[in-house]
């Protein structure tokens, strides 16, 4: 791709996992070993940044995705997910152009129980063969045709060569023509997160991994990371970070919308 000088003809990329989720709606959370109708099963696309960039796409903005996705697989049933789950993301206006298309590998899925009695979330995930992103991969593009990039918080090894590569570009670059970027950090268990935050111009963090870190209310959250992060980073221009619950939103930097159509 030819490098775009014009910030508006500039996109963003989500870069992340992309699964199925399978969902199912009961009347109440089922007893181990019993047989019981449920509401209704429904099929979904899943995965943190595919939803990212399809929320993104359908506010109309100019998004691609990034994630590793099966090549010809003979699987029915990873083969009617996997074209369910690009259909998905079509639909919602991503551009699909660089994902990293392995052989040998598996879409991930999960069965979601969702008990609507009270609301609550039991999910099931199975892996497969998953593969993740490989900063091999990532160098290859062309960051010239990006404003922003989104890291989901996984494979950290990786993605923080990926951010370092990205810092190493804006190196080169004026003001104007800089990559921002935003990390996620969602799962306590992923080691090493923290190690995506010091070049992050946003940074959003779940409820699980704020309370994990020791924080129960969002205000405390937001503070705490981001006095650890102007303490941590040199590059980065907007330290504003946001706590994501079912009740927060906080602190959002509103330049995350830059250029888009919001």
């Amino acid at each position: 791709m030819a490098n775009t000088d014009n910030l508006e003809d500039k996109k963003l990329l989500c870069v992340g996992l992309i699964c199925l989720d399978v969902i199912h709606v009961c009347n109440s959370y089922p007893f181990e070993g019993t047989d019981q109708r449920i509401k209704k099963m429904t099929w979904q696309k899943g995965g943190n940044a595919a939803n990212t960039s399809a929320v993104l796409g359908l506010l109309g903005n100019k998004v691609d995705f990034l994630g590793v996705f099966p090549k010809d697989t003979k699987d029915l049933f990873q083969k009617s997910a996997c074209s369910f789950v690009r259909q998905e993301m079509e639909r919602c206006g991503v551009g699909l152009e660089q994902m990293s298309l392995v052989g040998d590998s598996d879409l991930p899925y999960s069965s979601v129980v969702i008990n609507d009695e009270t609301g609550s979330r039991t999910i099931l995930h199975c892996p497969g063969l998953l593969r993740e992103v490989s900063f091999n991969f990532f160098q290859k593009l062309d960051l010239s045709a990006y404003s922003w990039i989104h890291f989901e918080g996984r494979n950290t090894e990786e993605v923080v060569k990926m951010i370092c590569h990205v810092v190493k570009y804006n190196e080169g670059q004026d003001e104007a023509n800089r990559v921002k970027m935003s990390v996620e950090l969602e799962k306590p268990h992923r080691r090493n997160l923290p190690l995506l935050l010091p070049h992050a111009d946003l940074v959003l963090i779940s409820q699980e991994y704020a309370r994990d870190s020791g924080y129960n209310n969002a205000p405390d959250t937001v503070k705490a990371f981001k006095d650890h992060v102007k303490s941590r980073c040199k590059t980065t221009r907007y330290n504003t970070l946001c706590l994501i619950d079912l009740h927060t939103l906080l602190n959002i930097n509103v330049r995350f919308w830059y250029n888009t159509a919001i």
